[in-house]
């Protein structure tokens, strides 16, 4: 298992950056992203939780002031298994005064643009 920060961004210029966390279990075929995503025109914060397997699901759970909304759905597609061999290393990154390490890669398929921020569990010290 593990979580990442993870940053996109398309080539196409009408679709805006992403800016997500992915929590990643492979034991137990799950993965969640946390971030802000458009619905109804607005951008919103969101959950999007997805179950592996024959019986797998995805929730959906969008925040919007006073009300939380939810849809769930069969999970048709598999769960996404990272592959970082496609990243580069570019070195290091500050994120909230915390090192990290930064890796990008482009989806030629896509046209979309990856930026992977991996934590060394150290800070920056200011004193």
């Amino acid at each position: 298992a593990f979580s990442a920060t993870v940053f996109m961004q398309s080539v196409n210029t009408t679709i805006p950056p992403r800016f997500t966390r992915w929590f990643y279990d492979k034991t137990n075929e799950r993965e969640r992203f946390d971030g802000l995503d458009f619905w109804r025109g607005e951008q919103l914060f969101t959950t999007v939780i997805r179950t592996g397997g024959a019986q797998g699901m995805e929730y959906q759970i969008i925040y919007h002031q006073d009300e939380t909304i939810c849809f769930s759905q069969a999970n048709k597609s598999p769960i996404y298994k990272p592959d970082f061999n496609l990243f580069n290393y570019v070195g290091y990154t500050l994120i909230d005064y915390t090192v990290t390490n930064h890796w990008v890669a482009t989806n030629r398929t896509t046209n979309w643009f990856f930026q992977y921020y991996e934590s060394q569990k150290r800070t920056l010290d200011l004193e």
